[in-house]
């Protein structure tokens, strides 16, 4: 049980530790989003005037560079997101890994009568205690 315990409060304070780090990234990324959905609107709003003017290859690198700098946030905050998956993922892993491993040793030394039936059962429990906390970890970030 202590084992649990721990994976818990270590999984749900490095998901919200991380996720804190996550957010300059998520609104950098939105901020890159939105000026090049302005350029994008604007060019075509104002395309007479583009034309008239033959700013069209100006208009379209404009709008080339703007999405190349979203893109680039764009891969920094899905690293980041990635990085914060595989910090959960291997959190719960490890823990129930401990657990199974402890639980193998008693039953292979017959501590307190454990057998087969009862690995299944801790493994079915673990399942039913993480998969919820994995849930939430996955709405949070």
């Amino acid at each position: 049980m202590l084992v649990i315990s721990i994976t818990s409060v270590i999984y749900l304070y490095g998901t919200y530790f991380l996720s804190k780090t996550r957010k300059p990234y998520n609104r950098a990324m939105n901020d890159f989003d939105n000026r090049k959905r302005q350029l994008g609107v604007d060019a075509l709003l104002n395309s007479d005037t583009v034309k008239e003017y033959v700013n069209e290859s100006y208009e379209m690198e404009r709008y080339a560079a703007a999405m190349r700098a979203f893109q680039k946030k764009e891969i920094k905050f899905t690293v980041v997101t990635k990085g914060i998956d595989l910090v959960q993922t291997g959190v719960l892993t490890l823990g129930f890994g401990i657990c199974c491993y402890l639980c193998i040793l008693m039953v292979l030394d017959h501590i307190d009568q454990l057998t087969v039936g009862d690995y299944v059962l801790i493994t079915t429990y673990l399942n039913q205690i993480f998969d919820p906390l994995n849930i939430c970890g996955q709405y949070y970030t």
